[in-house]
């Protein structure tokens, strides 16, 4: 049974994506035009509470979504060109580094 496992023994990489799936699969399904792939608020918090409780890396996270939102493009879906530009500017945040304003530059 799924309760009486331990966190660490699961595969919280796999329960995300599902998560997200599923989020995503609703918010679209119901509201097709209005939502053009963005979360509603409380979905997003959801899924970031979930992300940083369970150690979900950023780019896991961002790539995913970015596979969900291609996957519904691809079936017809309409899908807001801004949010592929975020989400690939998030990738490549994480991948390259943030420049802070003293000049030092990071990765998460």
């Amino acid at each position: 049974m799924l309760i009486s496992k331990e966190p660490c023994k699961l595969d919280q990489d796999f329960l995300f994506r599902t998560l997200q799936h599923l989020a995503l699969e609703y918010r679209i399904k119901k509201e097709s035009t209005a939502c053009r792939g963005w979360l509603s608020t409380g979905q997003e918090f959801a899924l970031q509470e979930y992300a940083e409780r369970y150690g979900i890396r950023y780019l896991t996270v961002h790539l995913s979504y970015l596979k969900e939102l291609v996957n519904y493009a691809e079936k017809g879906y309409v899908v807001d060109p801004n949010k592929f530009r975020d989400l690939f500017k998030n990738c490549c945040n994480y991948i390259q580094g943030k420049n802070c304003d003293d000049g030092v530059w990071t990765v998460n």
